[in-house]
């Protein structure tokens, strides 16, 4: 996750708001299958939240298929793997979660939803991004990693 949050060439983060999902989507680090980082300390009714001090908050590692359970710092969650990612045509585009990039599937193919909970994030979508999902075939791509990953977490909505 190191080079998904710190990069400004793959990050939503490029103007360093302390805006953060409640629940972020990754690779476990035990087993390599789909886990979850959740703010504890967030709402549970909430999907994100604004955050002064990220370096004081406790992140806790779901993992339902080792069972692991670890808390740790924001800077602790960097060295993870960010399970809605994918390369196309050479850039890096990735969401916090299957809501985020559901969302984002939305914007990229023209069909944005105004009023989404997501739409906050609009203006830290890369602009690079837009260029590279231009077409059908790009779109294909992310809505298969959102099935794959839905069915992954088995989840029923998104």
């Amino acid at each position: 996750m190191q080079n998904s949050i710190h990069n400004g060439g793959e990050t939503h983060v490029k103007y360093a708001h302390f805006h953060f999902p409640r629940t972020i989507d990754v690779q476990c680090p035990f087993c390599s299958q789909p886990s979850e980082l959740v703010n504890i300390n967030a709402s549970m009714d909430t999907d994100f939240f604004i955050d002064l001090a990220p370096y004081q908050k406790v992140w806790t590692l779901i993992c339902n298929h080792c069972l692991n359970r670890k808390s740790m710092s924001w800077d602790d969650t960097k060295k993870i793997e960010l399970l809605n990612k994918i390369t196309i045509r050479e850039e890096t585009i990735w969401a916090w979660n299957t809501h985020h990039l559901h969302y984002l599937i939305g914007v990229f193919s023209g069909k944005e939803d105004k009023n989404h909970k997501w739409a906050f994030y609009r203006n830290y979508i890369h602009k690079k991004w837009f260029q590279k999902t231009a077409n059908k075939s790009d779109i294909l791509k992310l809505e298969n990693l959102l099935s794959t990953n839905i069915k992954s977490f088995k989840r029923n909505e998104i």
